[in-house]
């Protein structure tokens, strides 16, 4: 498949304000040397912890953040002339309330044909709409009249509408109760099944991402530290912290998605790992070399990489 984004030693750091009026500034490192590649008509998952800095690579591929360093080319133009869109966790703050299903749906559309010929964008907006599963009837109603889920299926049509090749979904579901994430999971493989649409998809909760996501990349303090095809991943994780996640996971079906155990990093980390490893403190299976340099990709096998000096020693 063709790359339709490309990443290449992306960093954002984010000063954090010292205490002292003169005192040092330090920096908290969202993203801190990013690697990817998402093909065209993928469906990808952003999978790690609070903190980990998905949302954030997020903002960096749909130019809401600068980056610190490093690049991000999609299809060669750079991320001002990205034709994407964008999914949030809350549909109700991200809709505006003044304005009916209709506007709110239109708007992307006007972006796109530089017009503001509504009643011409009818017919389309309808289509959309019946789509992700509205009717005609709620056409004209406002945010405050639908439920978190039906204001979910408002926001994925704003984001289909004007047909971009690639959104990203910020953890689309996460407030929503389990029967209501099943639908609308269910929805977006429907929608991507019926295109070659390409997708970046955020979240915590690698019981989702594995059902909605045929690739996978987890995510630790600002790295990716694994990538993997789906099945590929949850049958021979690498890395201790994939393991770690997975470990805590129980059965998954269609219905059933499981959160995650989310922990907190030692501070302890810190000054273990200055200048190795980022996994060094909670490593089973670390070495010495882990402590003194930071791993480079290791690819396993086509297609599942990982960041680890175990793992690569392993197969010398």
């Amino acid at each position: 498949m063709d790359s339709i984004v490309s990443i290449r030693g992306l960093k954002k750091y984010f000063p954090v304000k010292s205490e002292a009026l003169f005192g040092k500034t330090t920096w908290n490192k969202a993203i801190d040397g990013i690697d990817l590649e998402i093909q065209r008509g993928e469906a990808l998952g952003v999978v790690g912890e609070s903190g980990s800095g998905k949302t954030t690579l997020g903002k960096l591929i749909l130019g809401l953040h600068a980056p610190t360093e490093g690049t991000i080319d999609y299809r060669g133009h750079d991320t001002g002339r990205m034709q994407s869109s964008v999914v949030f966790q809350d549909p109700f703050s991200s809709l505006n309330p003044r304005q009916t299903v209709f506007d709110i749906v239109k708007e992307p559309l006007e972006s796109v044909r530089g017009t503001r010929r509504g009643q011409g964008f009818r017919q389309t907006i309808l289509d959309i709409l019946n789509l992700v599963g509205l009717s005609e009837e709620q056409m004209f109603r406002y945010p405050h009249e639908f439920s978190g889920g039906q204001r979910q299926r408002i926001a994925i049509a704003r984001a289909i509408v004007a047909k971009p090749l690639f959104i990203v979904f910020d953890e689309p579901t996460s407030g929503l109760d389990v029967s209501v994430q099943a639908q609308i999971l269910n929805l977006l493989k429907e929608l991507k099944g019926n295109s070659d649409l390409s997708y970046v998809f955020i979240s915590h909760n690698i019981g989702v991402v594995k059902y909605i996501c045929s690739r996978i990349a987890v995510m630790y303090r600002g790295k990716i530290v694994e990538t993997s095809g789906n099945q590929e991943l949850f049958d021979n994780p690498l890395h201790p912290y994939s393991q770690h996640l997975l470990s805590a996971v129980p059965v998954i079906d269609e219905t059933r998605m499981s959160k995650i155990i989310e922990f907190e990093a030692k501070a302890a980390d810190e000054a273990a790992v200055s200048n190795g490893c980022i996994y060094y403190s909670k490593c089973p299976i670390r070495r010495d070399i882990c402590r003194e340099k930071p791993p480079q990709r290791f690819d396993a096998t086509e297609g599942h990489s990982v960041y680890c000096w175990a793992r690569e020693l392993d197969q010398r």
